[in-house]
């Protein structure tokens, strides 16, 4: 999720087996703070639907967030 998202982390992605990738991009994503973002996410999940298994992370790599604000 986000504009900075590295293509190499998508390209490892695959590489290490995911059969899809879903990139969220709009700049309104760029300021919301950790709880809007799983709000983002889990709503994004719902909408897509039919997935076997989800995995994320449990950090952000951009500004090392693991707190719900």
């Amino acid at each position: 999720m986000g504009r900075k998202v590295s293509d190499t982390v998508l390209r490892k992605s695959i590489a290490a087996g995911a059969d899809a990738l879903i990139l969220l991009e709009d700049p309104a994503f760029e300021r919301l703070q950790s709880r809007s973002i799983a709000q983002v996410l889990a709503s994004a999940i719902k909408k897509i639907g039919g997935y076997d298994l989800i995995l994320t992370g449990r950090q952000a790599g951009d500004w090392d967030s693991d707190r719900w604000d």
